[in-house]
């Protein structure tokens, strides 16, 4: 008789990782809540905390506001491809003008 194989169970299942960077709490707090029943989410508000998060830890996503006050999103884009060029990364930007709630 062949064994059955052995099933991994969704504990033991990683799931994957993504970092969401805002300087605004609500959207962050927004797409970290909606994300987070399916990945497991890690938060900054700066970009540079961002860098040092993706030194340290091997994200599938960085999703990432191109608006920041302390360095902008473009910058932070490419100083997050040297160091990890394989990354996913999602830019979002609201419009000039729009507010959101």
């Amino acid at each position: 008789m062949v064994p059955e194989p052995e099933v991994e169970t969704s504990s033991e299942i990683e799931r994957p990782r993504v970092l969401i960077v805002d300087d605004e709490y609500g959207p962050r707090e927004s797409i970290a809540f909606t994300l987070g029943k399916t990945f497991t989410v890690d938060k900054s508000e700066r970009a540079a905390d961002a860098l040092t998060k993706v030194r340290r830890t091997r994200y599938a996503v960085v999703i990432l506001d191109i608006h920041m006050p302390d360095m902008d999103g473009i910058t932070a884009l490419g100083r997050i491809r040297e160091i990890d060029p394989e990354v996913a990364i999602e830019r979002r930007s609201k419009p000039a003008g729009v507010l959101l709630p």
